[in-house]
């Protein structure tokens, strides 16, 4: 059967190819081995699977649930009776992040609803996103979402898009690094996007199939949307409390800075930086404020990571630790204290972190004494300040010592 549908597939691309007027590409299978498969949700109601194998059906996506709050509540029913009629099995999300941060906690959301299971294929990410936002956008809010589901779920991950979104909006790296199932209605093979071969096409949301009440969308998918091995998905560890005995750098926020961008940086976790800082709102971080993020590996006792940033020198870390250059220059072996760069990291031996703040524009030091509830007179003295009215952009407040 499969063998048949496959030579269907190259006579009507070969057919369609010879008589339009405008050629256009198109893009096929990944391999020779292609699954009939269909994809469910709640729309499709009570079904039967015992029918639906029957009638030919082989594989089948099952939307779990969508943006971070949502559970399908056919999804464990679909689960049940699809593994039950012999069916192999994937689940995908429906994401709405509008940001990074949503992206990895729709993730974790995605991996907790469908802990337990035993999935057959890859975890599908179907991405509605907002038209305000740019392709650039997108991208990162996507490669979030995906790289989180795999780091929790253990499992691959394959993007679910239409074929204008594969075409205009998802780029090389995207292509490269994820295989995709594309959406296109009418043509016999997809219109060619960033990838040469497609794992799964969809190519009707009208279809009828044998114990479906109503449409359903229809689909043909290869081997290589399967998993290489199938095992039961574990639940997301929750944050873990603060280890005393562990060690921390501590990274001042500069502009376009996320937790994501963050956390994928220094090899830890959106939700580890929220715990250790006491964020009320991740998406929320101020342009110079100072996050304390988990160091991985070991150092010397007494001492923590410090990340250079940008206008920094050993002068200033020195006196922002309570430390002297040639402590920091012995520390980190370094040759010339005069050569330091943005995103080196420093190890800093230090007995009370100097906590500061850059001044944004509006700032006044009176503002900035109420916020960190102190005095101008005591912020004046710190930073010896003589015109407490004269603070400019930029500028770096010792907020104590």
């Amino acid at each position: 059967m499969r063998k048949l549908r496959r030579g269907i597939i190259a006579v009507a691309l070969c057919v369609a190819i010879c008589f339009l007027a405008i050629p256009v590409m198109a893009f096929g299978p990944s391999s020779d081995v292609i699954y009939d498969g269909i994809d469910v949700s709640r729309y499709q109601g009570d079904i039967d699977f015992e029918r639906v194998a029957a009638s030919g059906v082989e594989m089948v996506y099952i939307r779990s649930s969508a943006s971070g709050d949502y559970v399908d509540p056919y999804f464990r029913q679909n689960y049940e009776r699809a593994k039950a009629a012999g069916l192999k099995i994937g689940f995908y999300h429906a994401m709405s992040a509008r940001n990074e941060t949503e992206a990895v906690q729709e993730a974790r959301f995605f991996v907790q609803t469908i802990s337990g299971t035993q999935p057959d294929c890859k975890l599908a990410m179907d991405f509605g996103a907002a038209s305000s936002l740019s392709a650039s956008q997108r991208n990162s809010i996507a490669r979030a979402f995906l790289e989180e589901t795999e780091r929790l779920s253990g499992l691959k991950t394959v993007i679910y898009s239409s074929a204008y979104t594969a075409r205009a909006i998802w780029d090389e790296t995207m292509a490269e690094e994820y295989p995709i199932w594309v959406a296109e209605y009418g043509p016999s093979e997809p219109e060619d996007g960033q990838w040469d071969k497609w794992v799964g096409f969809q190519y009707s949301n009208t279809g009828r199939v044998d114990g479906i009440n109503g449409n359903v969308d229809l689909d043909y998918f290869t081997e290589d949307i399967l998993l290489e091995a199938s095992g039961e998905i574990p639940h997301p560890d929750e944050p873990k409390p603060d280890n005393p005995s562990k060690q921390y750098i501590y990274v001042r926020v500069e502009r376009g800075d996320t937790l994501y961008k963050l956390a994928k940086k220094y090899d830890t976790t959106v939700q580890s930086i929220v715990s250790l800082n006491n964020l009320s709102n991740p998406d929320v971080i101020i342009v110079g404020e100072r996050l304390r993020i988990e160091a991985s590996g070991d150092i010397p006792e007494g001492a923590v990571y410090y990340v250079v940033q940008r206008g920094d020198t050993l002068y200033k870390i020195a006196r922002r630790y309570n430390t002297s250059v040639e402590e920091i220059a012995e520390l980190n072996n370094l040759s010339n204290p005069d050569l330091i760069y943005a995103g080196q990291r420093l190890l800093v031996r230090s007995g009370t972190l100097v906590r500061e703040y850059t001044v944004k524009r509006g700032d006044t030091l009176g503002k900035i004494a109420a916020r960190f509830n102190t005095t101008v007179s005591r912020l004046a003295a710190i930073n010896k300040i003589t015109n407490v009215n004269l603070i400019y952009p930029g500028m770096t407040i010792i907020l104590s010592q």
